[in-house]
Parts: C-alpha cells; structure tokens; sequence
C-alpha cells in the first residue's frame, strides 16, 4: 500500500525555511502564488512577478506588480544597462553605400543612408554622398559627454525631450553641457520677462 503524501503546504510544512530560503525559493513561492495575466503597465500578456520593494520573500499581493519582460526590466533599470552594454559591445561596420564606419546599420546601410532611402527609395549617388561629406558631419549627430555617458545631438534630444536646436545654440553658447541638454526651454512668456527685465521695464 503506497504511502500517502504529506498534505501540508507552505508554512505549515516541516521543511519551511521562512526568510531563511534561497532567492530562488522566494521567487518561486510568488509564481505559484499569483497567476499570470495581462501587464499592469502596457496591457500585453504578462511574463513575471516584479517585486516592488525589491525584497523577494516580500509575497504580499500589494507588493507584486504583473508586468510583462519588457516593464519588468524598465521596473528594475535594467532596459537602458542592457542598450548601453549591447552598444558598447557593436563593432563598427560599414555603410554599405558611403563606406562610413558605423555602430548601426538597416540591412547595412548607416542611419543617413537609411533616410534617404526611406524617403527616397532608393540609394544615394556618389555625388550625393560626396557632397554630403563636404558639408561636413550634421550637428545633430555631434557627441556630447554629460551626466556620465556619450551620446549625440539626437539621442538627448529624444530621451529628454529638449528640442535639438536648442542643445545646439547652447552649446556654442558654451553652456555647461550637463545643462545644455537637460534644462526645460524657456516659453514665451518667461523670455519676454527676461527681456523686459534686460531693458529695465
């Protein structure tokens, strides 16, 4: 006669450890616990349990977020490390119509040869790139180092929302740089208090 399982469960069994588990046992405790469903942030089918305390023995429901691998790893901070590694990690490859070294490619082209094909579709002439290279390299594609890491123009511009044109004027303005790409632009109504202030009215 087979010998019957031992119905206890969690804490109520022998072998519970409490705060004492792995954090791989406390992890699994919150995937047995909470079912999957849709992602608390983006609305698409979940994938993990976030812990929002960071403490994974913390299993209370109000402590758990359903979110799906991307929120999960935007929750964490670990989405922009990982882009930052997996850009770092690039070699440089060339443009398979301007022969320019770069860090990115569409289907080998670099991003200005990709824009003119997108908007043009087709690819630059000789010409074209030629005279491109004479005018020289766009501001918006300039590096700048600030708030511990190198990025261009373009890529401040997009994650902080400072429109380029203005990280450019102040930068030959000689701005601070950490400044130049994060301070909020002045509306209308605070330059035209500025001016009044400049004038003395």
């Amino acid at each position: 006669m087979a010998a019957a399982k031992n119905p206890a469960r969690g804490e109520s069994h022998y072998a519970w450890k409490g705060d004492l588990a792995r954090a791989e046992t406390k992890r699994e405790r919150a995937q047995k616990a909470f079912a999957l469903t849709k992602c608390e942030s983006c609305d698409a089918q979940a994938t993990d349990r976030h812990h929002i305390d960071g403490d994974t023995g913390n299993n209370v429901r109000a402590n758990i977020a359903i979110l799906c691998r991307r929120c999960h790893m935007i929750a964490d901070g670990r989405l922009d490390a990982f882009k930052r590694a997996q850009r770092a990690a690039m070699p440089p490859r060339q443009c398979v119509v301007c022969s320019r070294d770069t860090t990115r490619t569409w289907k080998g082209r670099c991003h200005a040869c990709n824009e003119y094909f997108r908007r043009n579709a087709r690819d630059r002439s000789p010409e074209r790139i030629a005279a491109a290279a004479a005018r020289g390299r766009p501001k918006t594609m300039e590096h700048v180092f600030a708030m511990g890491r190198s990025a261009t123009v373009a890529e401040w511009s997009d994650s902080l929302g400072v429109p380029r044109r203005a990280i450019i004027k102040r930068l030959e303005s000689g701005w601070d740089p950490a400044l130049a790409v994060s301070a909020s632009p002045m509306s209308g109504v605070d330059k035209a208090r500025l001016t009044h202030r400049k004038r003395g009215l």
